[in-house]
């Protein structure tokens, strides 16, 4: 060692630390090495820092960055070494340098920067993989709205009569079972208190008095053949009538005249009570409410051998169901033996409502 006095040895990263080698490279007062060495040049040195931290961004870890430091002090020293000596030796292979004497702040320092960059480089190649995306208001077009709209009435015009129909016929098809049920449970209470059933023992239109007082809540409309009918709704007018099952004719009145009842589920009860013969025809929606003709919401019950039954079925007056329940028949009474078919058939009024819409 040279006999100048030499600097206390600075671990820093810019500088030669120390290594367990006894060959240790000191700086000295005169800007020189210990052993005649000049030191190497600032840009050299700036150099070395400059690809030594670019190294550095690959680490993650207080101790990789320490060895990595201790490396470059170590290349820095050699490279002193080989520009400064004369013989052009090559670098000593036998330098070990221990990593705990790099300066613990300065590494942590450089790890808190390499970890910055690893996080600026990620972001940076995620945009330049994923460009920013900029958000639009959703919107449709004047077209896309009319096409819609266009398919959707479409849809619409196919199913919406579908279900309007059936919802009809549903609705007739269930107050025609409970008028029935009505009428069947009022002969039913007459019996059981011994009151006549025979309609010859009535005199003509005074039967429905008698049959009024089993029913729950019924209103009089009268008798419509005499002056004693009220004619208003909810009670049947004789001058407007009903007409027949295809509609091209009108139901004789003669069948209807001898009372009406109204119900409070908004039917209409008319009798026809003649000596020995006992009809009662139920309007299952009312005078008030379209189509008023027979075999489509008026339908016809005979009481025959004490028991009521609808017209067409076997005892009754009228049992040719094609002749007096066709659509396209032509008979006075054409109509009058639905009530048999409405009955016995769950799909009639499906049929009915879509044969007359």
């Amino acid at each position: 060692m040279s006999n100048k006095s030499t600097k206390s040895i600075k671990l820093n990263h810019k500088t030669n630390p120390p290594c367990n080698d006894s060959n240790v490279i000191a700086s000295t007062n005169d800007g020189g090495f210990a052993d005649g060495r000049s030191k190497a040049s600032p840009d050299s040195e700036k150099i070395e820092q400059t690809a030594t931290k670019l190294q550095l961004r690959n680490f993650s870890s207080v101790e990789q960055i320490q060895d990595s430091e201790c490396v470059a002090i170590q290349k820095n020293s050699y490279r002193n070494d080989w520009i400064a000596s004369s013989d052009l030796r090559p670098p000593r292979n036998d330098v070990s340098c221990h990593s705990e004497l790099v300066s613990e702040s300065i590494s942590k320092k450089m790890l808190k920067q390499v970890q910055h960059d690893i996080i600026t480089r990620n972001e940076l190649i995620h945009l330049s993989t994923y460009p920013p995306i900029h958000f639009k208001k959703i919107a449709f077009t004047l077209a896309e709205t009319l096409i819609t709209i266009g398919i959707i009435g479409v849809v619409a015009a196919l199913t919406i009569p579908g279900l309007i129909n059936n919802y009809k016929a549903h609705r007739l098809h269930t107050q025609f079972l409970k008028s029935y049920s009505t009428i069947q449970q009022a002969f039913k209470q007459m019996e059981a208190d011994d009151v006549s059933l025979d309609p010859s023992t009535y005199p003509t239109g005074q039967f429905y008095k008698t049959f009024m007082r089993y029913l729950n809540a019924p209103f009089d409309c009268g008798d419509t053949g005499t002056h004693s009918a009220k004619l208003y709704l909810p009670c049947y007018k004789l001058e407007n009538g009903y007409t027949t099952f295809d509609g091209n004719k009108k139901v004789d009145d003669g069948k209807l005249d001898d009372g009406q009842i109204a119900m409070q589920d908004g039917s209409l009860l008319l009798f026809e009570n003649y000596i020995y013969y006992l009809l009662i025809h139920v309007d299952l929606n009312g005078y008030n409410n379209l189509p008023n003709r027979w075999g489509h919401d008026l339908f016809t019950f005979q009481f025959v051998d004490g028991e009521i039954k609808p017209m067409g079925e076997r005892g009754t007056s009228y049992t040719s169901l094609n002749k007096f329940c066709n659509t396209t028949g032509n008979e006075d009474y054409n109509g009058i033996t639905c009530a048999y078919k409405a009955k016995n058939n769950t799909d009639y009024f499906k049929s009915v409502v879509k044969s007359f819409k």
